[in-house]
């Protein structure tokens, strides 16, 4: 069940591709983190409308579960969705999600977002001051 997660993690979505995705989410149960991995590798073969519906599915879900912030926003930016990417950005900070510093800093998906005001503000005040002076 991870290996499509450890194949997004490298920036390499050709494994949803080779098994295509109900092979991939058939023992997923739709996990919020496989469909990202999913709804990315949409957006990347340029099938926005199937990743759009991965998104829509996602934010459905974040109204009747837990879907941690950083996980929508990964795919809003993946997916170009800027506007929301950054909405979601404090969002993150204010849920103190522990993964938004790493992944905001390394992750492929939250390129240019990690230099906005809102995102230093964010690391900042998450005690990530080394890496809020490099990117200032």
């Amino acid at each position: 069940m991870l290996e499509p997660l450890n194949e997004a993690l490298t920036g390499r979505y050709r494994l949803v591709d080779e098994l295509g995705e109900e092979h991939v989410l058939e023992g997923s149960g739709r996990h919020p983190w496989i469909l990202l991995v999913v709804g990315l590798a949409h957006g990347l073969a340029r099938r926005q409308d199937e990743a759009l519906a991965i998104y829509d599915e996602v934010v459905a879900r974040s109204k009747a579960e837990f879907v941690q912030p950083m996980l929508l926003l990964l795919l809003a930016n993946g997916l170009g969705l800027r506007q929301e990417a950054a909405r979601l950005v404090t969002l993150g900070g204010k849920e103190r999600d522990m993964t938004f510093p790493v992944l905001l800093l390394y992750f492929n998906e939250a390129r240019g977002l990690s230099e906005t005001p809102e995102a230093l503000e964010v690391l900042r005040q998450m005690g990530w001051h080394d890496e809020v002076e490099r990117l200032s």
